[in-house]
């Protein structure tokens, strides 16, 4: 089993927002598979199986290897049902459901199962995302606030360009309304596909015990 958890802020008046398209590239996963979304206690889940995300992306299963770890055959995509600045309060929800104590994130390896991050990323453009197995927030409140829980930075992610205004002090308003029609588009048919096939290769990696071979950066 893993996790993958798409960031944004909650409620429908933010789905297609740049700040959103973390939850929105789950959301688009789920609607392409037919899977449905179950309320919990702070977040929605939907239950991927590997073999559908697999077939969808076009992922061959890595053969094993001395440094491989149990085969991932379910994926459990998250939306937290928070605002994105407060993501760390019902990422505990998560995380009290599933009995794992933050103290596993900073173990070595971690033993417990693995989370994905998706969220966006102001300092690239669109188009372009960026696979990280740690690091800073980078400015990014929400990640700021897992990491606060967290207590550490070990953590993966994928990054989704969405690039930044003319007007650097018009950040909110940007981040904060629909995509335009062709921006959506694009978004939709070519980015989020390409955040699936990073998911994929990310739990093929692990699979194989190398966690770092996901490529650092692609350009869609």
């Amino acid at each position: 089993m893993a996790f993958v958890i798409g960031l944004g802020n909650h409620g429908t008046q933010y789905r297609t927002t740049r700040h959103n398209v973390g939850a929105l590239s789950l959301e688009l996963l789920a609607s392409e598979l037919g899977l449905s979304w179950t309320t919990k206690s702070g977040y929605d889940q939907a239950i991927c199986s590997r073999a559908a995300l697999n077939d969808l992306v076009g992922n061959v299963p890595p053969p094993p290897t001395a440094d491989s770890i149990a085969s991932v055959d379910e994926i459990r995509l998250i939306r937290l049902r928070t605002f994105m600045n407060v993501s760390g309060a019902k990422f505990r929800n998560l995380l009290r459901a599933e009995s794992i104590a933050t103290s596993a994130f900073s173990s070595e390896p971690a033993p417990g199962p693995p989370f994905l991050f998706v969220h966006d990323d102001l300092d690239k453009p669109p188009g372009t995302l960026t696979f990280r197995v740690q690091g800073s927030a980078a400015g990014h409140n929400g990640i700021r606030s897992v990491q606060a829980l967290l207590g550490t930075d070990k953590f993966a992610r994928i990054r989704v360009g969405v690039g930044r205004p003319s007007d650097r002090n018009d950040v909110a308003d940007y981040v904060l309304h629909s995509m335009p029609g062709k921006e959506l588009q694009t978004f939709k048919s070519d980015i989020a596909p390409a955040v699936w096939g990073m998911m994929g290769d990310w739990l093929s990696n692990l699979e194989r015990g190398l966690q770092v071979k996901v490529p650092g950066t692609i350009k869609v």
